[in-house]
């Protein structure tokens, strides 16, 4: 490493580490909210896939709605006089990159810490 650009490492070094922090925030997110990318669904064609991210905008619609653009028209009556619940029982599945995942945070809290 040259001494005489070490300032240059260190912006090079904090822009990494920001870059890096971002695409696994993301990612984490959008696993807590919609589940593993992983187990999304693809759409193919004869040729071979064809659209990675047909299953991904359906999942996140819930993180980008703002809820200012409420819909109000209705074809049915959305006001019952007894309230209508649904409970789901989910399914716990470990993420293949779980171990992976948990040794890359394991080593940042090191960095952090030293």
């Amino acid at each position: 490493m040259d001494s005489a650009n070490a300032e240059a490492y260190a912006v090079f070094d904090m822009i990494s580490d920001y870059v890096m922090n971002s695409i696994i925030s993301i990612q984490e997110v959008e696993k807590l909210f919609s589940g593993s990318p992983a187990y999304y669904k693809v759409k193919y064609d004869r040729e071979g896939i064809t659209d990675v991210s047909i299953d991904k905008i359906k999942r996140l619609g819930s993180l980008t709605s703002t809820g200012l653009n409420n819909r109000l028209d209705f074809f049915n009556d959305p006001m019952r006089d007894e309230y209508v619940v649904t409970e789901l029982k989910d399914h716990e599945i470990m993420d293949k990159q779980y171990h992976e995942y948990e040794g890359l945070f394991y080593r940042a809290n090191i960095k952090e810490t030293i």
